[in-house]
């Protein structure tokens, strides 16, 4: 394990965070769609329980992410930090070596994290962070470690 990775953040996905995720995807037609939204709201709400346990206040009912009415319009996966902004958490697919981040999101943020969603092993790993994008994809080795987040959020 390198030092970056020894700095990774692994969240249990637990029965509730399933259930949600299914709750909103059930309400799109498209598979594909579907698809998205599941793995958007885990990432959400696998950065939702990591700002829990770290003290970072957020407020679900203005997050993006877990919006029915934004949903079904964009590819959005953004949690509301309190007082700060919308911080998209991006899910990034097992063996994937690029985070998407879609024309919608990439302005009006205050930053970007990568979460791998491992559904055989109910676990999320937040990979890490930046605060401005680019392009369609952003490689996961451009990711800072979670401190520098952590510090960024503080000075914001």
């Amino acid at each position: 394990m390198d030092s970056k990775q020894s700095h990774l953040i692994t969240i249990p996905i637990d029965g509730r965070m399933i259930a949600n995720a299914e709750k909103i995807s059930l309400q799109h037609r498209n598979q594909t769609k579907a698809n998205q939204v599941y793995f958007n709201t885990l990432a959400v709400l696998a950065v939702h329980f990591y700002c829990q346990c770290i003290n970072i206040e957020t407020d679900i009912a203005k997050s993006s992410g877990l919006n029915n009415i934004l949903t079904p319009l964009m590819d959005t996966a953004g949690l509301f930090i309190k007082n700060k902004g919308l911080l998209e958490c991006r899910p990034v697919l097992k063996n994937q070596d690029f985070c998407y981040i879609p024309t919608e999101v990439r302005e009006d943020r205050i930053g970007y994290i990568g979460v791998e969603i491992n559904e055989a092993d109910f676990k999320a790993t937040i990979l890490g962070f930046v605060q401005s994008v680019e392009s369609e994809k952003l490689p996961l080795t451009s990711l800072e470690p979670l401190e520098d987040f952590l510090y960024y959020l503080h000075k914001l």
